[in-house]
């Protein structure tokens, strides 16, 4: 592993002012770890009751007049697929990863005979390098995968997504808002990072996602995501990024 990291290094990209050599917090990996054998299938057996389980995401359906037309999409957490089919139905080829194996077997059950050529599923937990060569990717997509992780951790992920992405590749993320009612419940663990019935979750602002972003050219940062499972609990401004390797 100590190989494949050092030969993998991006010292093109910088960590935020203040990280400088910092680490991931052992506590942020365990909660993703104990939550990927713990609670994943079961929140997907949830998930699956929902009737916008096989829908693309709001987000998805924003994103596609963003991203390219064709070439290959990274899918950071891709739960169930449903972003995934979406992609590939409109012309790209997706390799759908995520760090549950139930949903990934979700996911290929749901995908038609005529887009399998068009996709791929690994499982991928984020709290380890994501191990794909560089500039792989014409576009790495997350939608409501990346407010899991602490400073460090969530710098490193940033950093392997602008190794992986070819030059003018896009990437595409959503994450959770510091004004949804569960920002400050919980035990705090870090600036607006809260443990909430035994899982991690940050929440940002446009501020505060800007120091992880700054290796790419902005094409949209606002606060006006939104999508289906927050939508029904009256969640809105979902933070949105959408940027381009330069």
């Amino acid at each position: 592993m100590a190989e494949w990291l050092k030969a993998h290094d991006s010292k093109s990209c910088r960590p935020p002012k203040g990280l400088e050599g910092s680490n991931p917090s052992p506590s942020a990996i365990l909660i993703i770890f104990f939550m990927s054998f713990e609670s994943w299938s079961k929140l997907h057996e949830r998930y699956e009751r929902q009737e916008w389980i096989d829908r693309p995401s709001i987000f998805a359906e924003q994103m596609r007049e963003l991203l390219p037309l064709n070439g290959d999409l990274l899918d950071l957490g891709a739960g169930q697929g449903q972003d995934s089919r979406f992609f590939a139905e409109n012309g790209l080829r997706v390799v759908s990863t995520d760090i549950s194996e139930d949903a990934l077997e979700r996911s290929r059950s749901k995908t038609p005979d005529q887009l399998r050529d068009h996709m791929q599923w690994q499982q991928l937990g984020l709290s380890e390098p994501i191990r794909f060569d560089d500039a792989s990717f014409d576009a790495v997509y997350a939608h409501m995968s990346l407010h899991y992780f602490d400073d460090a951790t969530l710098h490193r992920i940033m950093c392997d997504i602008h190794r992986i992405l070819r030059s003018g590749g896009m990437i595409a993320l959503l994450v959770n808002t510091v004004r949804d009612p569960e920002c400050g419940t919980g035990e705090s663990v870090g600036h607006d990072t809260f443990r909430i019935h035994g899982v991690m979750k940050r929440f940002f602002s446009p501020e505060t996602l800007r120091p992880f972003i700054t290796e790419f050219e902005p094409v949209l940062l606002d606060v006006n995501g939104e999508s289906y499972k927050d939508h029904a609990k009256g969640i809105h401004h979902l933070v949105r990024f959408v940027g381009r390797k330069v």
